[in-house]
């Protein structure tokens, strides 16, 4: 997706620079501590960055002790690139990709400092009739990690023009560009630079290069941007939305044509494709986005009276959803055709909770959070004419390369910016498909075995990902069967974070051999052990119900909310469990034997293992963080399930042996999955500004969609007993 962690929020706007910089007074409490971050995109390449090296005379000493002379001591932009075509007009609360280079400095060179920086950009009035006071809007900062070595780090995000930047329409529009708030008293040798063409020739405009090659042969030194700055298209009296198809991403490029055994219906297959759909919707002020009065934090309500009201932002706290409904009927829908057909689609159908079948031809999109991305994550299927055509004797029954095109569609007016790349509303991906075979059982072996993986989020700020094993095996050293899932949650919010949040194994093993029979469970939480049990005998019975409440927290995030950085915690909570109920036997007794095999064959000696195992993970987080300043009152809210799923097995694997050694083995294995990952909403509100001046927003980190689903994994039996050679 093309919104990476380093991305801008929408934030405040200022009406003067004299504004500005009373906003930017409050960043030296809260970006003074030196930590590991995210880095970034390093560059070595870049002869000359504008940065001096640090030392010297003029190098401030690092203002807090805490540093021990391990500090940042100089940054400067010195790369900027407005990712649009600026023939084109730009709307108001319309977004502007940018990607930019920021180069920074340590004051002990051979120790570079890493510390997290606010940086804001901002619409600035060209030619002010004020020169002291132009007129200036700006998106929310973007809290970066910037590691003071003389290399450029690249960052890549969104600017947007919002509702108060009504004042610079029909005026030339430059950028303005500060960090921490332009804060003289940070320590960082970091001064705002105003990218307009009369500084172009200025030291700190001429630091800034506007293309990505330092060498080439016009580098653009100054890094002006001309900005023709319209209102937000209208229709009679109604502001229109545009709705963008940000990406389709999906979690493999390898696309399934499930088997379908007799009698089994194509709603009880497995998708044979999940993707991510990411939307977002320009046309809205970005900040403007209800809270439910239940839904505020009360410190934040104690801490800035009257904010619950303002949350509401005119609505009745019942209509609130109104803010972030489409205004008509909008759906996505998935196709599928050859590659290079051009035409010919079929559809593809959806995976859905409240469907009598389980299937939908399209899914509604019924609300999109402003100023940010909203993924939804789709499981996709072949089914009907679609499924005929891809199988034996349809008319793709012979190709491999496929595309997938999904599409927003809306039976309402859209318009907005369009000097982006690309702003179709339809996207396309080319996957190869693999047509799933009936099991077929080597002479030697015969196993049960299946894998699922799934990964749904944004890696850049965050994501969830599940990996699922099961093998169950019969070969000529007996029998076993090994099940095991665990869950990873990772993402980058002003530094990078990951956790193994939970795994859990079982493994039964019973051999021909004496002695070669073992059980192990192992549960594990936050990368430690919790429970483990292991015995080796050739007779074993197993029964356990275990499940345990576990904690894991992030500390040091933060986000951009206004010209500041806004830490918070992420604390993750909920079980792990794990029941079983299994055995393992060996037995001498021929008739017994018989028995298990259902053969009449003269067995000496058999073994089985018999189990049913159910392994389950269900945890949420919550975000915990806000500010408190003068003119600065925010709290971030979190609404947000990382994972509910579980995956009993229940397999019988039995084998049998002859008096000339042969093994005769019979065997089952059905594995369930019930699963949802990652859904909900996180954002920063608050409240920014003094008297008159102040604003109430809501800044959107993430929105998430995934549906539950119940799928199975595998389902096989043999009806009799085989000889294995």
């Amino acid at each position: 997706m093309k919104n990476p962690a380093q991305s801008p929020s929408p934030g405040p706007h200022r009406g003067s620079r004299r504004r500005t910089r009373v906003l930017g007074t409050l960043l030296f409490l809260l970006s003074s501590a030196c930590g590991g971050a995210d880095t970034g995109e390093p560059d070595s390449g870049v002869p000359d960055s504008g940065v001096p090296d640090a030392g010297g005379p003029d190098v401030p000493v690092c203002p807090n002790s805490a540093d021990n002379g391990v500090c940042l001591t100089k940054a400067r932009l010195t790369y900027l690139d407005l990712r649009y075509d600026l023939s084109k007009p730009v709307f108001v609360n319309n977004r502007v990709p940018i990607r930019f280079g920021v180069t920074s400095a340590s004051l002990d060179p051979a120790s570079p400092a890493t510390r997290n920086v606010a940086v804001s950009f901002s619409f600035i009035e060209a030619n002010p009739a004020n020169p002291a006071e132009p007129i200036e809007c700006a998106s929310s900062a973007m809290d970066v990690a910037l590691v003071g070595d003389g290399r450029e780090q690249l960052f890549e995000g969104f600017i947007w023009p919002t509702s108060l930047c009504g004042a610079l329409v029909d005026k030339t529009v430059n950028l303005r560009v500060t960090f921490d708030g332009d804060e003289p008293d940070t320590g960082i040798d970091s001064p705002a630079v105003t990218f307009s063409e009369a500084a172009r020739g200025a030291e700190l405009n001429q630091a800034c290069r506007g293309v990505a090659d330092a060498s080439a042969p016009d580098p653009r030194r100054g890094c002006v941007y001309t900005i023709d700055l319209e209102p937000t298209p209208s229709e009679g009296s109604h502001s229109l939305i545009d709705v963008r198809y940000e990406a389709m991403e999906p979690a493999s490029s390898v696309a399934l044509l499930p088997y379908a055994a007799p009698g089994v219906p194509e709603a009880k297959l497995a998708p044979s494709l999940v993707v991510q759909s990411t939307l977002v919707v320009n046309g809205r002020d970005p900040y403007i986005s209800g809270l439910a009065p239940e839904e505020v934090p009360p410190e934040l309500e104690a801490n800035a009276p009257g904010i619950t009201g303002d949350l509401q932002f005119g609505q009745d706290p019942a209509q609130l959803g109104a803010l972030t409904a489409m205004p008509g009927r909008a759906t996505l829908r998935y196709e599928l055709a050859p590659e290079g057909a051009g035409d010919g689609w079929l559809p593809l159908t959806v995976g859905a909770e409240d469907s009598e079948t389980g299937r939908v031809g399209e899914v509604v999109v019924e609300q999109l959070q402003p100023g940010t991305a909203n993924t939804f994550a789709h499981e996709l299927f072949a089914e009907g004419g679609t499924r005929a055509a891809l199988g034996e004797g349809g008319a793709w029954a012979g190709v491999s390369n496929f595309t997938v095109r999904g599409c927003f569609t809306a039976d309402f007016a859209q318009a907005g910016n369009a000097g982006e790349e690309d702003t179709s509303d339809c996207h396309v991906i080319p996957v190869v498909l693999v047509r799933e075979t009936p099991a077929t059982s080597a002479a030697t072996s015969i196993g049960f075995n299946q894998a699922f993986t799934r990964k749904l989020g944004n890696p850049d700020r965050m994501s969830i990902g599940v990996g699922l094993l099961t093998r169950n095996t019969l070969d000529r050293t007996g029998a076993a069967s090994r099940i095991e899932g665990e869950v990873e949650l990772e993402g980058k919010l002003g530094r990078p974070y990951s956790v193994t949040i939970a795994r859990a194994v079982g493994q039964a093993t019973l051999g021909v051999e004496p002695g070669t029979t073992g059980y192990e469970l192992t549960v594990d939480a936050f990368n430690q052990r919790i429970h483990s049990f292991s015995q080796s005998a050739p007779n074993l019975e197993h029964e356990e119900a275990f499940s345990a409440a576990k904690s894991f927290a992030f500390p040091n995030l933060g986000f951009g909310f206004g010209p500041v950085r806004i830490g918070f915690k992420i604390s993750l909570g909920g079980e792990v469990g794990l029941t079983t109920n299994d055995s393992l036997f060996v037995s001498t007794d021929p008739e017994r034997c018989g028995e298990l095999l259902q053969s009449g064959d003269a067995l000496g000696m058999c073994g089985a293992i018999s189990r049913t195992i159910t392994p389950g993970f269900n945890f949420t987080a919550s975000i915990e963080g806000g500010i408190d300043i003068r003119i600065v009152k925010a709290a971030v809210v979190a609404d947000l399930d990382l994972v509910n799923t579980d995956f009993p097995l229940t397999a019988s694997l039995a084998f049998g042996q002859r008096d000339n050694g042969n093994l005769v083995v019979l065997g089952n294995a059905n594995w369930e999955l019930g699963m949802q990952l990652i859904r909900g909403d996180v954002s920063i509100v608050g409240r920014v500004g003094i008297r008159r001046f102040s604003r109430t927003l809501r800044v959107h980190l993430f929105s998430f969609s995934s549906r539950r689903f119940s799928q199975t994994l595998l389902d096989r039996s043999m009806d009799f007993a085989q000889v294995l050679e």
